[in-house]
């Protein structure tokens, strides 16, 4: 291994465990309920929690309701995942996996293209617009850790806990196949 990619790897192993450290500490100030901090937005100043999900360490994809944003988190490891269905972790589901996947309880659709939404006015939420309360609260933003800016990139993240996991249509359910 070169020093530049020992140097990497201390950072990144440094960064997670600040990262779990303030996690653990601050589910249990708020009763178990996750939350890496407040935001605002910037719609209707409704002030809302939130985490961020890290896809790469959880091998898994997302997809935002796009009606109420709800987050859906899909496991790379998941056992339902329909054969047809090529899913692609560490990043939003592509729009061929769209409709493999059960609507969300509000009626809307889960897309890979929607954005998350403020839970009071379903405004949607411009990614670089949170930047600067994302990294005020995450603790890797001590060791250099910056945030994407977007919501086509590794990390998803989940509005006052509002998400499904591995929510796939099953055969018997009808759901028609993907548009070719």
């Amino acid at each position: 291994m070169t020093l530049a990619l020992v140097a990497v790897v201390v950072l990144l192993i440094a960064i997670a465990i600040v990262a779990l450290r303030a996690r653990k500490a601050r589910s249990s100030d708020s009763g178990g309920k996750r939350s890496d901090g407040t935001a605002t937005c910037e719609h209707c100043r409704a002030q809302f929690d939130y985490f961020l999900v890290h896809n790469g360490f959880n091998d898994s994809a997302y997809a935002y309701c796009d009606t109420c944003g709800m987050t859906a988190l899909l496991s790379g490891w998941a056992t339902n995942i329909p054969a047809q269905v090529e899913l692609r972790v560490h990043q939003p589901v592509t729009a061929e996996v769209d409709p493999w996947l059960r609507p969300c309880s509000c009626g809307g659709r889960f897309r890979g293209h929607a954005s998350p939404r403020c839970p009071e006015c379903h405004e949607p939420f411009p990614a670089a617009g949170l930047t600067s309360e994302i990294e005020r609260n995450a603790p890797g933003t001590k060791v250099g850790w910056r945030w994407q800016q977007s919501w086509s990139g590794l990390y998803a993240i989940v509005i006052e806990n509002r998400m499904i996991e591995d929510n796939w249509s099953s055969p018997s359910q009808n759901i028609p196949p993907p548009p070719p």
